[in-house]
């Protein structure tokens, strides 16, 4: 007989904890797309920023957001993320990388594992003063005496040691370095991205202190472009 009133009971729970999942409402996600953020459909170049308002509200906890977009049928995560919260308002920016159209998308997932989506087209610029942007993670640079490399080439993602600059010069986009700078009357910690071209004739701290083999260097055929760095 406690063996039946046992049974009863546990079906009795699983059923209640059934019906709890069915009756949850999933998560609903929008776009705020007021003054200041990119359109529906607009037309942005490379190099521009695309701005998200993202408007979230769940009864179950969110506990994941995922942005992408896909071109031609080939999907990109620009962001993976896991929280936990019933609602939020949050802005965030990305930059243009290619002259196709392309579909954005903004998923959340809650607790309950429901999940709901919001889409953004941003159209892209044929006539994009810049080429696409390329993007490497996981890049190790060295500064000044560092035994790590120290040059690094933007369109291959290779950096290379300091003794084969001088071989492969015309390559090199940019290098990194270490120096004190002051703040507020406060010597503090300054890590500086530069390029072997800072300054065409050679001058200043970068080729004095530095890195003096850069004088041996055709400064003036070192390659410029405009590059976005992340310190994670």
């Amino acid at each position: 007989m406690k063996i039946k009133t046992l049974a009863v009971i546990i079906l009795f729970l699983l059923l209640g904890f059934a019906c709890k999942k069915e009756d949850t409402t999933p998560p609903n996600v929008s776009l705020n797309q007021g003054d200041g953020y990119t359109q529906n459909f607009e037309v942005v170049s490379i190099g521009q920023s695309i701005k998200f308002r993202i408007v979230v509200k769940s009864e179950e906890p969110v506990t994941n957001l995922v942005i992408s977009y896909t071109i031609d049928d080939e999907k990109f995560i620009k962001l993976d993320s896991g929280l936990y919260a019933q609602e939020f308002d949050l802005s965030r920016t990305f930059y243009q990388d290619t002259k196709k159209d392309a579909l954005w998308e903004i998923t959340v997932m809650n607790k309950e594992r429901q999940t709901a989506s919001t889409t953004l087209n941003v159209t892209g610029d044929p006539n994009s003063v810049y080429g696409a942007i390329a993007e490497f993670n996981n890049i190790s640079l060295g500064m000044q005496a560092s035994t790590t490399n120290i040059w690094f080439d933007a369109s291959t993602g290779i950096s290379y040691p300091k003794d084969s600059g001088v071989i492969i010069q015309t390559e090199i986009d940019f290098l990194c370095y270490f120096k004190y700078s002051i703040d507020n009357n406060v010597n503090i910690p300054s890590p500086t991205f530069s390029s072997p071209g800072e300054d065409a004739n050679g001058v200043g701290e970068l080729y004095e202190d530095y890195y003096p083999e850069l004088l041996n260097w055709i400064l003036e055929t070192t390659r410029h472009g405009i590059f976005v760095l992340t310190m994670v």
